[in-house]
């Protein structure tokens, strides 16, 4: 069992802020550059683009909510 002083609690509720603003900020970079991939044809872009495309979606349902998760087991 982890335990957490308050400002653990607190870099914990950090991190997810910065992990929510940083997807805000990546997802549509990932898609404009998705979209240039596709538009000039190039496979190997294209597939990176979509590798790229799991990271936030990954994130954003698993690594998230077991962050806060745990952080709410520790209240």
């Amino acid at each position: 069992m982890i335990f957490y002083s308050d400002s653990g609690k607190r870099a914990v509720k950090k991190t997810v802020v910065v992990l929510k603003i940083s997807m805000s900020i990546y997802t549509p970079l990932i898609t404009f550059i998705g979209a240039v991939a596709i538009k000039n044809a190039s496979v190997a872009m294209g597939l990176l683009s979509i590798i790229a495309l799991t990271v936030p979606v990954f994130m954003k349902h698993i690594l998230i909510p077991k962050i806060e998760e745990g952080d709410k087991n520790e209240n």
